[in-house]
């Protein structure tokens, strides 16, 4: 089936129309089109607002900076797709195949990625406020320097991705790791990863600030100058992390475990490290001025030149713990 211009004109206002009925009819033409009438209709129509394009194949097509808000693309394939600065607000792509695509600059506000494959497609610079990731798979992309608060991944497989300086504040991860992924001096203040996993991960330089990270695992991961002040570390397992200058202020680490991590000339100024374990960590030239230390575990534990003014060090395990240099109130006995 081949359409005249007049033809494909009123498919165009066909596809976009107020009706749902008229839209699923007009995808109903555009299905019975050859691949090539397809794109020429999408391409050429001045709008693709509210569009529906589920199950239709459209890999490498090209639709740099489109009106798409609202669109459906659910088991579409757009492999390689150019959606560069496409508007793209309320899409759904539930089970559309993205890899490869190129969406840098597109605004993806409260899209719906669900069980969708990302793999090694361009989310850079993406808006991603309230956009909801679940089950998708997004290994090895690109998702540098985007930003948005709100955003949801939901047993999301990041990886490999490079979310470095990505400002996603207040999202939420759930279950997945991060894995080898590259999240340096991203800002990820008010995270919710609660029992989450960042195993090898780079992580220097990140905010954390009031993030929510009980029971996290940072196995291998590299984390120097990472900032979380006031978060919440119940129970995360830092051992042998190199946590060199970062700022622990006012974090709760109670429980935790940072067996032989340096955390040196580290700010950890009025943290909870009750029940935590420091034994044998690297704490030279560290600020732990007002920290709270009630059972927790420093033996052979490095304190030089650390400041523990305001620290009763009579309450904590202290076997071993080299204190030279240090500013104590009370020196042990």
């Amino acid at each position: 089936m081949t359409l005249l211009p007049p033809q494909r004109r009123a498919l165009q206002e066909m596809l976009c129309h107020d009706d749902r009925d008229v839209r699923l009819q007009a995808r109903e033409l555009l299905c019975a089109l050859t691949s090539e009438d397809q794109r020429a209709v999408l391409c050429s129509s001045p709008t693709l607002q509210g569009v529906d394009l589920t199950g239709l194949s459209l890999d490498g097509i090209r639709l740099v900076g489109r009106h798409m808000v609202n669109a459906t693309l659910a088991h579409a394939s757009l492999i390689q797709a150019r959606l560069q600065r496409a508007h793209l607000q309320g899409a759904r792509f539930v089970s559309a195949n993205l890899q490869g695509a190129e969406l840098q600059g597109a605004d993806l506000r409260s899209v719906r990625f669900s069980s969708a494959m990302l793999q090694q497609a361009s989310l850079r610079g993406c808006r991603l406020q309230d956009a909801v990731f679940t089950d998708a798979d997004l290994r090895d992309a690109d998702l540098r320097e985007c930003r948005g608060s709100g955003a949801q991944w939901i047993r999301t497989n990041l990886h490999g991705a490079d979310l470095s300086r990505a400002v996603l504040t207040q999202s939420r991860h759930v279950a997945r790791a991060f894995q080898q992924a590259d999240l340096r001096s991203a800002r990820l203040n008010d995270l919710e990863a609660m029992w989450c996993r960042f195993i090898q991960c780079s992580l220097d330089g990140a905010q954390f600030d009031g993030a929510n990270l009980r029971g996290v695992r940072f196995g291998g991961s590299t984390m120097a100058g990472v900032s979380m002040r006031r978060a919440s570390l119940i129970g995360a397992q830092l051992q042998e992390v190199d946590l060199t200058g970062a700022d622990l202020s006012e974090a709760v680490l109670r429980g935790a475990h940072a067996n032989s991590a340096n955390l040196s000339a580290a700010t950890l100024r009025y943290a909870d490290l009750r029940s935590a374990c420091f034994s044998r960590a690297d704490l030279r030239h560290a600020d732990l001025r007002g920290v709270r230390v009630q059972r927790a575990d420093f033996r052979s534990a490095n304190l030089q030149h650390a400041d523990l003014r305001g620290v009763d060090l009579s309450v904590c395990r202290t076997e071993g713990v080299d204190l030279r240099q240090a500013r104590v109130d009370t020196p042990l006995r």
